[in-house]
């Protein structure tokens, strides 16, 4: 166990105090020339570290950077082209997730002129920079410096700063009674006699032990409950079992937890000498809002850091707020208050958001703002700057299932949460027992 240094944080707070919120750190012995300090990298904990890459030309490279390590995937919808970021999105980013530190390692690799923009850009997101460098500091990387702080200390200065950081991988947080941590995101298509076969070739050792503890535990209270509620009415067993179904949607906390769920089913239904068939993409497709657990799950929450633009964050939050995709064009900048965690309709309606989805609220508010954005103004505006309607927002959160396995909405935007009996008839499902 670390034991916490009481002067560590002082110390911090004294060098950002003297500094104006800008510190240099000159290595003249080489210490930190193999240092990796992964320990500083922690944004949960409202720091960030990036480091310069060598022969870096455009700061639009560090800007892409910066969106990765706060975790932004440029391989997702919406980041533009790869390796060139966003500093409006970046500094978004950093004020929405409360970062109050950004540690630059390596910045004497930049030029003396990209040096200085670098400088302006992160003092914009008011976090208090450190400015690392392990190679030459030249003069004109001492007169860049010299503009904006008095404060250059050395190695050691820097370790003594941190040192009450703990060294190794920050613990996890939060858990998942249904193990959403080690839960893929997608789970193979295939039917359910080959679906466990499937899952162990296809799924890493810990996605697959993560599986399989969630299907047999379905499948023990699937049987349980075609052994207490099939009868000999075909239509009766159909409208019953639609029903449980649906009751299974809002307790999955992901699609791949869902489908998990309907092969065991089948499997279940199986072993007693019945069939049952459903047509599951089908199922996932009419599917109208997220279950109910799926919005309380921090883990599933985390996956929208992946999207580098924050109206789509946005508008999931609100969707999971119980906000239909009709009435979300109406809402203003000024709707969410509390930093995302309320927002206020156009007809004085006080809703709660998840602690989860918050930040997203609170992302896109701020990025209105910088984009002198009034009060009054369209909350929800893509990367064009037009305003989202609702065919838009469907995209939007078809996209993030697709994408992040996020159960908002399913391939139709419906304003009317269908019940067991409208799923039934859209999703072709019948159960036969096979011995008479």
């Amino acid at each position: 166990m670390t034991t916490r240094t009481p002067a560590a944080p002082e110390a911090r707070m004294e060098l950002a105090r003297a500094s104006g919120g800008i510190i240099a750190v000159h290595d003249t012995a080489g210490t930190l020339a193999r240092a990796t300090f992964g320990e500083l990298h922690d944004p949960e904990d409202g720091l960030v570290m990036v480091q310069v890459r060598p022969g870096t030309r455009r700061l639009v490279t560090f800007a892409a950077d910066l969106q990765t390590a706060l975790g932004v995937d440029q391989e997702l919808t919406g980041f533009g082209r790869p390796g060139e970021g966003s500093w409006e999105l970046a500094t978004v980013a950093v004020l929405a997730e409360n970062i109050g530190h950004v540690i630059v390692l390596d910045p004497w690799l930049l030029t003396h002129t990209l040096l200085g923009e670098l400088i302006e850009r992160l003092q914009a997101t008011g976090a208090v920079l450190w400015l690392v460098g392990r190679g030459a500091f030249s003069d004109d990387h001492r007169d860049v410096v010299d503009r904006w702080t008095t404060t250059v200390i050395d190695a050691d200065a820097f370790r003594a700063a941190w040192a009450d950081r703990p060294s190794g991988p920050r613990p996890a947080t939060g858990t998942s009674s249904q193990g959403t941590d080690d839960f893929p995101i997608h789970v193979p298509d295939v039917d359910f006699t080959l679906f466990r076969a499937a899952c162990r070739d296809q799924l890493t050792a810990e996605e697959f032990s993560a599986v399989d503890t969630h299907f047999r535990t379905c499948a023990a209270t699937a049987r349980e409950w075609f052994q207490t509620h099939l009868g000999p009415e075909t239509l009766v067993n159909e409208e019953a079992l639609a029903a449980r179904l649906h009751e299974q949607w809002h307790q999955s906390p992901t699609t791949a937890h869902f489908i998990v769920a309907v092969r065991a089913f089948e499997v279940a239904a199986f072993s007693i000498d019945w069939q049952l068939q459903v047509d599951l993409p089908q199922l996932v497709g009419t599917a109208r809002v997220s279950p109910h657990v799926a919005e309380r799950s921090p883990q599933v929450w985390a996956r929208l850091r992946g999207y580098a633009s924050p109206h789509r964050g946005a508008v999931c939050a609100l969707t999971a707020a119980g906000i239909d995709l009709a009435d979300q064009p109406a809402l203003t900048v000024e709707s969410i208050t509390g930093r995302g965690r309320e927002v206020v309709t156009p007809d004085g309606r006080r809703i709660d958001v998840e602690d989860g989805a918050a930040p997203y609220l609170f992302a896109q508010k701020l990025a209105r703002l910088l984009q002198g954005a009034p009060g009054d103004a369209p909350l929800l505006i893509n990367d064009t700057g037009a305003a989202l309607r609702e065919r838009a927002l469907a995209d939007i959160l078809t996209t993030a299932r697709i994408e992040l396995g996020l159960n908002l909405v399913g391939l139709r935007a419906e304003r009317r949460q269908p019940t067991g009996d409208r799923w039934l008839t859209r999703w072709g499902l019948s159960i036969q027992e096979l011995r008479r």
